[in-house]
């Protein structure tokens, strides 16, 4: 147990480091530190992510072609997250040109957040009216109906919630 939280830690000081160097654009100092860190963690997603994202920044001769691969490895090991999703339709966009592929991941990624946001404010709006705070449940469930109207669904049965919880 203690082994891991160490590993833990050095991970988080690991990813703090990197991106200290990539604030302060030293890119290749941050591949560098990427790619020690992959050899301990090979299939972590912010490293693999961070190595599309550098290798498309640093003066080398490295092939866009590798960075892509780091893009997508990341995206399939980082379920759930946005940002290697992003950064492909970036990819897609800028470096290869193909405004299609571009948009087909800026959708995904539209579609995960919309995904997140709508669990999220289900999550609000409940707990909310398990503690009795009625006024403000209805008022996140009104902004959640215009935020993302394509969940009416789910709006309605979250009504049908405060009605109940309401009476």
């Amino acid at each position: 147990m203690e082994n891991n939280t160490k590993k833990q830690g050095s991970y988080h000081e690991l990813k703090s480091r990197i991106n200290e160097l990539y604030q302060n654009s030293d890119y290749n100092a941050a591949l560098q530190l990427v790619e020690k860190g992959l050899e301990i963690y090979p299939c972590a997603p912010a490293l693999l992510l961070m190595k599309g994202v550098l290798l498309q920044l640093v003066d080398d001769d490295s092939p866009l072609e590798e960075a892509r691969r780091y893009l997508e490895s990341a995206e399939m090991y980082d379920c759930g997250q946005n940002s290697p999703t992003i950064e492909l339709g970036n990819f897609s966009y800028a470096l290869d040109q193909d405004s299609n592929a571009a948009l087909r991941y800026f959708q995904k990624a539209e579609a995960l957040a919309l995904s997140i946001l709508e669990e999220a404010l289900v999550g609000q709006v409940r707990a909310l009216l398990d503690i009795g705070k009625f006024d403000e449940a209805k008022q996140v469930l009104d902004e959640a109906k215009i935020s993302i109207p394509t969940s009416g669904a789910t709006w309605q049965l979250l009504e049908l919630e405060f009605d109940v919880s309401g009476d």
